[in-house]
């Protein structure tokens, strides 16, 4: 079992953050949204999980940078959804590879969404 914590990235570059449409003023502090841009941090080591260009994994890093930002999305939206993730929703989490975070045989990759079946 891997225990992460999820902070929120700030915005790259002085760009606007990546938000859903829905007006700041809506957003809860601490809410996770669809399209945030989040970094996962293993607390006991406190290392940040971190994507390589291969798709390799791994949170030998402390960084806060491209290489260790996941963006959040939903696998299937919930119908009047305003993009807030609740407990239970399925996501996905991409990183900046263009792959998705899965497992297979006991790796943890950043693949093509149909890699991991």
């Amino acid at each position: 079992r891997l225990e992460l914590i999820i902070e929120s990235a700030p915005p790259r570059g002085g760009a606007p953050e990546v938000r859903p449409t829905v007006p700041p003023s809506d957003v809860t502090p601490g809410e996770l949204l669809a399209g945030s841009e989040v970094f996962l941090t293993v607390p006991r080591t406190d290392r940040r999980l971190t994507t390589e260009g291969n798709g390799y994994m791994h949170a030998h890093w402390d960084h806060r940078g491209l290489w260790q930002r996941f963006v959040v999305e939903e696998v299937t939206p919930r119908v009047g959804s305003d993009g807030t993730i609740l407990s239970g929703d399925e996501i996905l989490l991409r990183a900046w590879t263009g792959g998705y975070v899965g497992h297979q045989g006991g790796t943890v990759a950043a693949r093509d969404r149909d890699h991991f079946g």
